[in-house]
């Protein structure tokens, strides 16, 4: 029996375990939410001619100014082969007349297929 003195009693080992396992749950959920704020809430951009369409139908032909800058901003992205250069005429005057008839037509003419 005077052999067996050197065996040792018990000792504590230290368990980590659950904070690994808490500490992972977390960065999961962490993740998850992220993941969520990014892909469920991002807004969805607009394409230009998406904008241009939208922009076209509401406007609004009685301010001819306005209505000419806008024409010639956003048509090009619907056809990039359209040609209103005889807006110029509207534009860049500070008094400016109502839409002649002519005009009129081939502006509607060109927002009937937006």
């Amino acid at each position: 029996m005077e052999k067996l003195r050197d065996i040792k009693g018990v000792i504590d080992i230290p368990d980590y375990s659950l904070w690994i396992f808490t500490g992972i749950v977390c960065l999961i959920l962490i993740f998850i939410w992220y993941l969520f704020k990014f892909l469920r809430f991002k807004k969805k951009s607009l394409s230009k001619e998406e904008v241009a369409r939208r922009e076209l139908r509401n406007l609004n032909l009685s301010d001819s100014k306005k209505s000419a800058y806008k024409l010639s901003r956003y048509a090009k992205y619907i056809d990039s082969k359209v040609d209103f250069t005889f807006l110029q005429k509207y534009k860049y005057r500070k008094n400016v007349s109502n839409f002649d008839e002519a005009d009129k037509k081939k502006i509607e003419k060109f927002l009937q297929n937006v």
